[in-house]
């Protein structure tokens, strides 16, 4: 599409002074969004001709003045001429910025990222969790890395992204930091986080991402099926700290709740349901989603083995520990799969299905915003997908049957 660009000179009447002179303003036009600045200079209205965008008369300060108004011109056409042929981003806020001796495209991406994450740093606990910056901090230096490697510099313009930047990225994570595509698909959507961030403050008037996709992998989810549930829950453990980790690992099977969201289950988030029954009802800490979970009764059991005076219904210990004492529990077991908190919330979700229960009712036990996000727990689940064609078998009539060949 090719780009409009006018330059108006006019008379500002609106902000006439005390003296009665008002304004000479230039307006600059790109793609329909205009920028004004004002020349400083006032004149009488009625000197003012909006024909010519000139002062009438021959006196030395008409003339004066008209001289200013032609290099301002000049000075903003070569300004536009200049982002032009250096290809640069061309907008009038741009053209009367740099008239004016400022710079709008001189932030850079990693300061822009830097403060993005500082500011996430002091939400941690409130709006974000821990790991969530961690993660965007691990981002950070990547782009660090790359930016260092790619361009042998510390840093770079907002301007500079485009796709190839945001290609080359990609490819860097993939190929020089041997990382897997879910994962770099992550780290290309902080990146493009960050890009939403410049382009909310019109620090980036252009969005780099506007054709660039992405797409995941199938991955397989890990999960316990009913016979592995039973061995956990069935294994002689002396060690307390041992069973008390196994306990809040078989809660998670049964209530699918994260790591996060099983330490910070409090009392308060327990209650009895209309129907007479205890329920969980608690927003998940990663995404604000409402988990709507009925107990079941094995649930209910071990909730009620850790009943204490304290405002939280497990003592959960760190992410770390828990997983660290899973790992030990996983080689008493005899299992060939790692236990960790995660598999739990995939275990309940997968178990949940091979039991006839609806994706739409685990997805609000899941606390998932959209189904799309429970969807993933529906693939390879082959117990289900054999049950489900057992019933469907069963109910094709006699009458449809392969007639014998004459």
């Amino acid at each position: 599409m090719k780009q409009t660009f006018t330059v108006l000179v006019y008379l500002k009447t609106s902000k006439i002074n005390s003296k009665g002179l008002a304004p000479i303003c230039i307006r600059v036009t790109v793609n329909g969004k205009l920028s004004e600045i004002s020349i400083k200079q006032f004149i009488e209205p009625n000197r003012w001709n909006s024909t010519k965008q000139r002062l009438t008369g021959t006196s030395y300060r008409v003339k004066t003045i008209n001289k200013s108004i032609e290099l301002a011109i000049n000075r903003i056409n070569d300004i536009h001429n200049d982002l032009i042929q250096n290809n640069k981003l061309v907008s009038a806020k741009a053209i009367t910025n740099k008239y004016l001796g400022k710079d709008q495209l001189g932030k850079t991406l990693l300061e822009v990222f830097s403060y993005h994450n500082n500011r996430m740093k002091s939400y941690v606990g409130k709006k974000y969790t821990r790991s969530t910056y961690v993660k965007y901090n691990t981002t950070f230096h990547h782009l660090k890395d790359f930016i260092n490697q790619e361009f042998r510099t510390d840093d770079v313009l907002l301007l500079e992204l485009n796709h190839a930047f945001i290609d080359s990225f990609e490819h860097f994570l993939t190929i020089n930091k041997q990382i897997g595509v879910n994962t770099t698909n992550k780290y290309l959507s902080h990146l493009k986080k960050i890009v939403n961030l410049a382009i909310q403050n019109q620090w980036l008037l252009r969005n780099p991402f506007a054709n660039f996709r992405t797409k995941n992998e199938d991955v397989v989810i890990e999960r316990l099926t009913e016979q592995e549930i039973g061995v956990v829950s069935n294994i002689r453990l002396t060690h307390p700290s041992h069973q008390k980790v196994r306990d809040i690992f078989l809660f998670c099977c049964f209530t699918g709740l994260s790591y996060i969201d099983i330490k910070n289950l409090s009392k308060d988030d327990i209650n009895v349901g209309i129907d007479g029954n205890i329920w969980i009802r608690k927003r998940r800490q990663k995404t604000g989603g409402l988990s709507r979970i009925k107990l079941l009764e094995i649930a209910s059991d071990i909730m009620n083995k850790y009943k204490s005076d304290n405002q939280f219904v497990f003592p959960v210990s760190s992410n770390q520990n828990m997983n660290r004492i899973l790992k030990k529990i996983t080689s008493i077991s005899g299992l060939e799969k790692p236990l960790s908190m995660h598999i739990a919330r995939h275990t309940f979700a997968t178990y949940a299905m091979t039991k006839n229960v609806s994706i739409e009712t685990i997805s609000q036990m899941l606390g998932h915003k959209s189904i799309k996000s429970t969807e993933i727990y529906a693939k390879g689940v082959d117990s289900k997908i054999s049950d489900e064609m057992d019933m469907f078998n069963q109910t094709i009539p006699n009458t449809i049957k392969i007639s014998e060949v004459v």
